[in-house]
C-alpha cells in the first residue's frame, strides 16, 4: 500500500472523519485530503506526528508492504491484530513492548561486560 492509502486505512481504523483527523495532525482539510487521494507526501515532523499519536512504526506508513522487512508469520498476526485495536490499547501494548526490549537489552549488556580487573 501506499502512503496515501495506509494514511486512509489509519484514520478508517479510528473511526475518524478528515476534519478530526487534520486536527490531531495539525494540518488543514485540504492538506490531509492532498494526502489520502493525491498521493501528496508530509514532512517528516507531520510524519512523526501521525506515527507517535498513532503508534504506528515510520515505515508502516511510508513504505509499501513488499519494501518492508519481512516478519515471521507469527509476528506479523499478532502486530495485524494489535493493529485493530483502539488508539489507546495500542499505546499501551507499545509501552509494554518497549519496557520488555529495554529490560532485555539492560541484561544482554550487562551480560556482555567483563568483570573489572582486580
Amino acid at each position: 500500500m501506499s502512503f496515501a492509502q495506509n494514511l486512509l486505512r489509519l484514520r478508517q481504523q479510528n473511526a475518524l472523519t478528515q476534519r478530526q483527523m487534520a486536527e490531531r495532525l495539525g494540518v488543514t482539510v485540504s492538506q490531509l485530503r492532498h494526502f489520502e487521494t493525491k498521493g501528496g507526501h508530509p514532512s517528516l515532523v507531520v510524519l512523526q506526528t501521525i506515527a507517535g499519536r498513532f503508534a504506528v512504526p515510520l515505515d508502516w506508513l511510508v513504505c509499501e508492504r513488499s519494501e518492508r522487512q519481512a516478519l515471521p508469520e507469527d509476528l506479523r498476526l499478532q502486530f495485524e491484530a494489535i493493529g485493530r485495536l483502539r488508539l489507546d490499547e495500542r499505546r499501551a501494548i507499545r509501552a509494554l513492548l518497549d519496557d520488555l526490549i529495554r529490560q532485555y537489552m539492560a541484561k544482554r549488556n550487562a551480560a556482555a561486560k567483563p568483570l573489572p580487573a582486580a
